[in-house]
């Protein structure tokens, strides 16, 4: 057995060159997926910020309008873009002839999506004259300052996943950007308008209570029910992951 020793010099070239391919792959699948994967959450944080601000110096109470921004509308948004561009591709014929299995670009574009609004996201959750004005549900007062701010992060992202998972699984379900588009705006509309009232009448619906933050902060189940949304939305990612598997659905989409 022959062990071959790099030298310290090619082993740093070796280094820059994966990462150099790294972030060429990175590239291209941002340039398949659009520019608007790196733009819409931006756009969404900063049109927020500007207006919130603007409702401060009105002197209006916006304590349900930040909650709601993080909890109701980052969570939608990114659902509809893992629908439209995840499981998309202009050239889907040829990807499932290569060696490297759609199934694991869709994946790692649906990380991609991901990943960049829940960094935009945090970011934002930073600026202190938001955090101070977020609606505090009663569980987490009294708590410390640092557990009450990991608690309302925890609020949006559990919210996050779960639509996530749901427009992965809608998306190659329906295999049509608008239908995957209008199931997850009629299940927004649905939690916003009724859910508070179904769950008084129907504690079964509980687990799938997507906004208690912004809607019912006063629920004695916050907690629980934010770790059951957020194992709901991370058990329909292995369901996307199993449908990517049938090929003839995927080709059937791409031509309809």
């Amino acid at each position: 057995m022959v062990i071959c020793k790099i030298p310290r010099r090619q082993r740093i070239y070796l280094i820059k060159w994966k990462d150099s391919i790294l972030l060429t792959r990175l590239q291209y699948e941002f340039r398949v997926m659009g520019r608007r994967v790196l733009w819409i959450p931006i756009g969404l944080t900063i049109g927020f910020i500007i207006f919130s601000f603007l409702l401060i110096y009105l002197r209006v109470d916006l304590r349900r309008f930040i909650s709601a921004g993080f909890e109701m509308f980052i969570p939608i948004v990114t659902g509809i873009v893992v629908a439209t561009s995840a499981t998309q591709d202009p050239a889907l014929e040829l990807q499932l002839t290569m060696p490297q299995k759609f199934h694991n670009t869709a994946m790692l574009r649906l990380l991609l999506i991901v990943g960049w609004f829940a960094i935009v996201g945090c970011l934002a959750a930073f600026i202190p004259a938001l955090a101070k004005l977020a609606i505090v549900p009663d569980q987490l007062k009294g708590a410390l300052s640092f557990v009450q701010f990991l608690g309302l992060q925890l609020s949006w992202i559990a919210s996050t996943f779960w639509f996530v998972g749901a427009a992965f699984v809608v998306a190659l379900l329906t295999r049509n950007r608008a239908a995957s588009s209008a199931v997850l705006g009629a299940i927004w509309i649905v939690q916003v308008l009724f859910m508070s009232h179904l769950v008084v009448t129907t504690p079964w619906l509980q687990p799938v209570f997507l906004f208690p933050t912004t809607i019912a902060p006063e629920i004695t189940y916050w907690f629980s029910n934010r770790l059951e949304v957020l194992a709901t939305g991370l058990v329909l990612l292995p369901v996307g992951w199993l449908l990517l598997h049938n090929t003839e659905g995927l080709l059937k989409g791409s031509s309809d």
